[in-house]
């Protein structure tokens, strides 16, 4: 994924970046196919975790946005599959 190259970069300093760092891997959890790994699944999830929660270190902005699509009915939901998942919880609520 080109955003993981550039979390070696000043880019990294950005909540911006790591917003839409949260949303890709929510969309790559989404994608995984049913038989991907408990251990390709737990990566995925983590990544999700570690963009929220420095995404919201950031800009306490980034909060509600990343609230927002955890909402699985909503028209942008990246990380739908994360809307009940109590670590993900911690970072936005």
């Amino acid at each position: 994924m080109l955003g993981n190259k550039l979390a070696a970069t000043p880019a990294a300093n950005l909540s911006r970046y790591w917003f839409p760092m949260a949303a890709a891997n929510g969309q790559k959890n989404h994608h995984l196919p049913s038989d991907a790994s408990a251990e390709e699944r737990g990566a995925t999830r983590d990544a999700v975790l570690h963009a929220g929660r420095k995404a919201v270190e950031l800009s306490e902005s980034a909060k509600r946005a990343l609230k927002n699509l955890t909402d699985p009915t909503g028209i942008d939901n990246a990380p739908q599959d994360f809307t009940d998942d109590p670590d993900l919880k911690r970072i936005v609520d």
